[in-house]
């Protein structure tokens, strides 16, 4: 008998059972920015790991995903809203001195957030491409 008898034989009889190298609840971050002006201008973004925690069981990372997606939402609507309100000040800003919204460089794009399980924290981290293509 091989190993992969062993296990499905394993796996047969207990159909419940998880592996035991445990799973994780990350948070990350995407930042975004305004890459250059190239075919009307483009935006890309990195993504960071901002924080994460080890589960025994996947089970166990699932019920914490669904409790930190809500305030992954609420961070990424508060980066919205900051955004927002920034880009407002700026227009205002070159309202009052009558200057045109190019004189301004181009804004980066607001921050979001989501959450994710998986097998390897930081899995998902990534560079934006920093040139045009």
């Amino acid at each position: 008998m091989n190993l992969f008898d062993v296990a499905e034989a394993f796996y047969k009889e207990n159909p419940k059972a998880e592996e035991c190298a445990g799973w994780h609840c990350s948070l990350y971050q995407r930042v975004s920015y305004y890459g250059g002006p190239e075919e009307g201008g483009w935006w890309d973004s990195d993504t960071v790991l901002e924080a994460t925690q080890w589960y025994p069981s996947r089970q166990l990372a699932d019920r914490a995903l669904r409790a930190i997606e809500v305030h992954a939402k609420k961070m990424s609507d508060d980066a919205q809203q900051k955004h927002d309100e920034q880009c407002a000040r700026e227009c205002d800003w070159l309202d009052a001195r009558g200057l045109d919204a190019d004189f301004l460089p181009e804004v980066d794009g607001a921050d979001d957030y989501y959450a994710t399980v998986e097998r390897y924290a930081g899995s998902r981290t990534n560079q934006g491409v920093r040139r045009y293509e």
